[in-house]
């Protein structure tokens, strides 16, 4: 039953009825227990329009630019468009020379929140080796050489998205990847620099 105006509703709802609001971000403005204390609730709440405008790209690193396709897609939203290429260029420098997908959320207050995508550990592990592809025949042809701090900074960016519980094991997990695109850590075979870590060899990194 609706009273009065501005979208207020007066309803009865059961605590599971309650929780479902909850989860869809009502805005519950008041609540009285059944005189009977049967565990029913008399709730006055007020829908609120919670609908982010979400813009996804793909952009360059430490370069993003007011231009296409950031830019255009910006501009309708009325959102500070330098703020936000400023903002997204500090999140991705680290990744300079490479493609990064973000995303940008705008909500009705014209305030951004943006996600920054990490690339695969592959293209990371390329990019610090400075080669643009991995081996066709990773066991036989190897493209490049990373040094062991490489494998740490790049397990230090793709920690949050491993299922590793700990930077020596995202570090393992990096160095095993190395076999599999043809790079050689500390000039030596990867699967050797994972048995010194397991030893012990390099725990002053960690």
């Amino acid at each position: 039953m609706i009273r009065g105006k501005l979208n207020i509703l007066d309803v009865r709802l059961n605590i599971q009825q309650i929780l479902i609001c909850q989860l869809n971000l009502l805005y519950i403005t008041s609540i009285s227990t059944d005189s009977k204390g049967l565990g029913f609730f008399s709730i006055k709440f007020k829908l609120v329009n919670k609908m982010a405008k979400t813009i996804e790209a793909l952009v360059d690193a430490g370069q993003a630019t007011p231009g296409p396709p950031l830019g255009p897609a910006l501009g309708p939203l009325g959102v500070n468009i330098k703020a936000v290429i400023d903002e997204i260029n500090k999140q991705t420098q680290d990744f300079k020379g490479m493609k990064v997908p973000i995303v940008v959320e705008v909500d009705d207050n014209r305030k951004f929140t943006i996600t920054v995508g990490v690339p695969p550990t592959s293209s990371l592990l390329l990019s610090e080796a400075g080669v643009e592809k991995g081996s066709g025949t990773p066991n036989s042809e190897k493209v490049g050489n990373i040094n062991f701090e490489q494998c740490i900074k790049v397990a230090k960016m793709k920690q949050n998205a491993m299922l590793a519980v700990s930077l020596r094991a995202a570090v393992k997990e990096v160095v095993g990847t190395c076999v599999s695109i043809g790079l050689t850590v500390d000039d030596s075979e990867p699967k050797r620099i994972i048995d010194e870590i397991n030893s012990g060899a390099y725990d002053q990194f960690f």
